[in-house]
């Protein structure tokens, strides 16, 4: 796991997405979710899960909305 490349890179590539707006596509919600499960939760900070979170979800009001893991 390489932390240089961040976590929505990580997430992209367990996804096996192109690029990373891919993660957005609501028919890899699955695979997204499963994806978060596979990455170790401290190779990251609270506010760079927290990031990734509204980047996938696009939300950025803190709420927890379907993508609850």
């Amino acid at each position: 796991m390489e932390k240089s490349k961040g976590i929505l890179d990580e997430l992209r590539r367990i996804v096996g997405c192109l690029y990373i707006s891919d993660l957005h596509d609501s028919g890899r919600f699955e695979q997204v979710k499963r994806a978060v499960s596979e990455i170790e939760p401290d190779h990251y900070s609270d506010r760079e899960w927290q990031e990734a979170f509204e980047y996938v979800a696009g939300e950025r009001d803190g709420g927890a909305g379907a993508f609850s893991v």
